[in-house]
C-alpha cells in the first residue's frame, strides 16, 4: 500500500515555509520590492518577475517545486532572487553559487551584457553561527584581502536566529516575524495580512498540496 501523503495544517503554516514565502511575495510586487530595498540599501524602481520556463528546460524536477522570486528591475541591468531556506544541508551553501550560475545565463541572454545579480537567502537559522542578521558575502584576494574583487554579484543571508544589533529597524521587525511571529511595522502587518489571506484561498491550498507531492517524490 503506497504511502499516504499527510500534509501539515495550513493554518498553522508560517511565512517560514519556503512555498508559502514565495506566493506571497509573487502575490505582492510592492512588498517583494521594498525589502529587497531594505536588505540592499537600494532603490528599485519597478520589478518584472521573470519565468524559469525556459532556463530550467533540462531541469523538470527544479521547475515543479520552485520556491523563490526571481525578477528584473526594469530599464537597468539588476536581477533579483530571493528565497526562503528551511533546510540548512550539506549542499545549502553551494545553492547560492546555483543561483549565480543560472541567473548569468538568463541575463546575459536577455540583455546582451553583463548583469549585476542580488541574491537573497532568508534563513530562520543562523547560517554561520556568529551572532549576525545579516551576512554579506563579497570575493577577495587571498594576498591582499583589502582588495575587493568587486564582479557585480552581491549575495546576503537574512538571519532571524541571531542577537547583533547590525540591521536597519525594518529588516529587524521583518526577521522578528520570521523568526517568532511578531509584528511591529505597517510593512510586517501588510505582508502577515497577504500570508493569511494567501493560506486561506482554495487555490493555494492545492497547489501547496501539489507541492508536497512532489517533495515526496523526488
Amino acid at each position: 500500500m503506497p504511502n499516504e501523503i499527510i500534509p501539515p495544517d495550513i493554518k498553522s503554516l508560517t511565512i517560514q515555509n519556503p512555498f508559502l514565502f514565495a506566493k506571497v511575495l509573487e502575490k505582492n510586487p510592492a512588498l517583494c520590492r521594498q525589502l529587497l530595498e531594505q536588505a540592499f540599501s537600494l532603490q528599485i524602481s519597478e520589478l518584472e518577475y521573470l519565468g524559469y520556463e525556459n532556463i530550467f528546460e533540462d531541469f523538470s524536477d527544479y521547475k515543479d517545486t520552485r520556491t523563490d522570486i526571481y525578477a528584473h528591475e526594469k530599464k537597468t541591468l539588476r536581477f533579483f532572487t530571493i528565497e526562503m531556506q528551511d533546510n540548512p544541508d550539506d549542499y545549502f551553501l553551494k545553492k547560492m553559487r546555483y543561483y549565480r550560475a543560472i541567473m548569468d545565463k538568463d541575463s546575459y541572454q536577455r540583455m546582451n551584457t553583463f548583469a549585476d545579480l542580488y541574491i537573497v537567502f532568508v534563513c530562520p537559522f543562523d547560517v554561520f553561527k556568529e551572532g549576525h542578521h545579516l551576512y554579506a558575502i563579497k570575493n577577495r584576494c587571498q594576498e591582499d584581502p583589502s582588495i575587493v574583487y568587486d564582479d557585480g554579484c552581491y549575495q546576503i543571508f537574512l538571519c532571524s536566529d541571531s542577537t547583533e544589533d547590525d540591521v536597519n529597524s525594518e529588516v529587524r521587525a521583518f526577521l522578528d516575524y520570521v523568526g517568532c511571529g511578531s509584528i511591529s511595522t505597517d510593512f510586517v502587518k501588510e505582508l502577515n495580512a497577504c500570508v493569511q489571506q494567501i493560506k486561506s484561498d482554495e487555490n493555494f491550498q492545492s497547489d501547496f498540496k501539489k507541492y508536497l507531492a512532489t517533495k515526496i517524490n523526488l
